[in-house]
């Protein structure tokens, strides 16, 4: 029976040993699960951050309304969901989706207020001569009518040296010619 009492004597100790780490585990997921849902309320879901204004920063009515239509794509309303529940990222990519937009800048001014900066592009013809498949050399050039009706090329010609004559070979130092 001494050996019995021993036995049992030694075994809590170590049920102990085992229970201890195990239960600190517990109370750090139950912080966890307690600071996100905090979080959450706090943050997220507060009343006190419901979108209340939303100004667009839009210099055509074009993208005015391209704008608009993205917002209301993403669920973006006045008065339906919190300032910082609005993912900026995905709502920026939907803009930048559209071709006519060449940047996109949305800030959040708490308490409620979304700020929508759109810039557009700039369309502008692209040049023929940029993205013709006509190697430069073979392209007709471009001129410009000068006065007696001659027809001078736009820009100067390259100069190319000419062979000059009695001039030192760089490697050999002997004169051509």
């Amino acid at each position: 029976m001494d050996t019995l009492a021993l036995d049992q004597n030694r075994n809590p100790p170590t049920a102990l040993k085992l229970l201890l780490p195990l239960m600190a585990l517990a109370v750090l997921a139950l912080l966890a699960l307690g600071a996100r849902l905090g979080v959450k309320h706090l943050y997220r879901e507060n009343p006190a951050f419901l979108l209340s204004h939303i100004e667009l920063v839009v210099p055509t009515a074009a993208l005015r309304a391209s704008a608009e239509e993205c917002l209301r794509a993403q669920q973006v309303q006045e008065g339906m969901v919190t300032l910082t529940a609005i993912d900026l990222r995905s709502l920026r990519t939907e803009l930048l989706r559209n071709p006519r937009v060449a940047s996109a800048e949305l800030q959040r001014i708490f308490p409620g207020t979304l700020r929508v900066t759109i810039k557009p592009r700039n369309h502008q013809a692209a040049s023929p001569r940029r993205h013709s498949p006509i190697p430069p050399r073979l392209r007709p050039r471009r001129t410009q009518n000068r006065p007696g009706g001659l027809r001078a090329p736009q820009r100067p010609a390259r100069r190319h040296r000419k062979p000059a004559e009695n001039h030192r070979h760089r490697q050999t130092g002997q004169f051509r010619g």
